[in-house]
């Protein structure tokens, strides 16, 4: 039906026809497995609010805010950190790498999700997200010219895995894929959203981790920054907890075949 060609991916039509067919079959079980242990048909409730839905929520509403958030400020940044000449010449370059590189990148990107697994290809997304906001924590040229660089690519990435990790069947069935990620979305848009205003209204009034009763002037606006991108490179390493859990649960899975057999 239309919901079944909906979850197909570009990967899925490169497939062989007798590997195309296996992981169909293979789908099938585990949606029939899923229904017998519920007692029914798997709901939208069940769906939201399983383990792996509510981390990749939680890890694309993270990355969204760190993105959001470099978009939001890294003019005001860079003239902070270089003054205005060498501030226009990174943004000029970063306008230039952004499209660019996330084009280069989707013959790569489109690969990887081909050969590898969910906990490989999460792992490698959240590895080039944290390589991209310690660049953008640095005070120096080269860190700063390399976040600019790597945005593009790491964004194609992320927003990649994410989809297709939203067209595997046996989380998803194909019936609530699209509603799941419709819901999925606008938490994500919301924090990626309100949360870069809210910390840029914390640094400009000088509120964040108590700047304000640290007397921080005008001046000393960077650091005001580097607290607030600290905070959000805290919260993208603990999102490496997702693919950690994903390659746990195969492993699991795996036992458990390896046990049955």
């Amino acid at each position: 039906g239309d919901a079944g060609d909906e979850s197909e991916t570009k990967s899925d039509v490169a497939l062989p026809l007798s590997a195309r067919w296996k992981r169909e079959e293979e789908a099938a079980r585990l949606r029939k497995l899923a229904v017998e242990v519920s007692g029914g048909e798997v709901g939208m409730g069940a769906v939201l609010l399983s383990a792996s839905n509510c981390l990749l929520v939680l890890y694309m509403a993270v990355y969204h805010l760190v993105s959001n958030f470099y978009l939001e400020t890294q003019i005001d940044q860079l003239e902070e950190l270089f003054g205005a000449g060498h501030a226009e010449w990174l943004s000029s370059a970063f306008n230039f790498a952004f499209p660019l590189g996330g084009l280069l990148a989707s013959v790569p990107v489109a690969s990887l999700l081909e050969r590898a697994g969910e906990a490989e290809y999460f792992g490698i997304a959240t590895l080039l997200a944290n390589t991209f906001s310690l660049c953008s924590l640095s005070s120096s040229r080269q860190p700063q010219l390399a976040a600019a660089l790597l945005f593009g690519p790491v964004r194609c990435l992320t927003w990649a895995c994410y989809f297709q990790f939203l067209s595997t069947e046996s989380r998803y069935p194909p019936g609530l894929s699209a509603r799941a990620m419709g819901y999925n979305n606008v938490v994500i848009a919301i924090v990626g959203a309100a949360g870069p205003y809210t910390l840029a209204y914390l640094v400009n009034e000088r509120a964040l981790l108590g700047g304000a009763s640290m007397g921080m002037g005008k001046g000393r606006g960077d650091s005001r920054y580097l607290q607030a991108k600290l905070f959000l490179q805290l919260c993208n390493t603990l999102i490496a907890i997702f693919p950690c859990l994903l390659w746990r649960e195969r492993r699991r899975k795996q036992a458990g075949a390896a046990h049955s057999g």
